[in-house]
């Protein structure tokens, strides 16, 4: 063999131990991060009623898509977790169905609603 690939073989062997030393062997102990992913989250009712919605507070939701299937007043008014009222969501009379923007620092929605109506949060 000539010198060149005598060369070759030694950095290739050396690039193959470093690798192994780094832990690039598909046998690594260290388990990648995988960035979290969020699923959209619904909340289902009929008429009024104050839906805990802590669980998803400060999560990186951005918009909910409401739904109502009343012939009244259809109001949706989100709380922080001290009790301090946010900008209302929705406030329409009738069947609604619509999309706005998710304030995540929400902890609770209280709704008024006279028929079944629908909240589904998602990025």
């Amino acid at each position: 063999m000539s010198r060149c690939r005598y060369a070759v073989l030694i950095v290739v062997a050396v690039l193959a131990l470093a690798a192994l030393a780094c832990g690039g062997s598909g046998s690594s102990s260290r388990s990648p991060t995988a960035t979290p992913s969020l699923s959209p989250v619904t909340y289902r009712g009929n008429g009024d009623d104050v839906v805990d919605v802590s669980a998803i507070t400060g999560k990186a939701y951005t918009k909910a898509k409401l739904t109502h299937r009343g012939e009244r007043n259809f109001i949706v008014r989100p709380s922080k977790a001290d009790g301090a009222e946010m900008v209302t969501l929705v406030n329409e009379i009738g069947v609604y169905d619509g999309t706005v923007t998710w304030d995540r620092r929400a902890a609770s929605l209280a709704v008024r609603a006279d028929g079944a109506w629908t909240i589904t949060v998602s990025r």
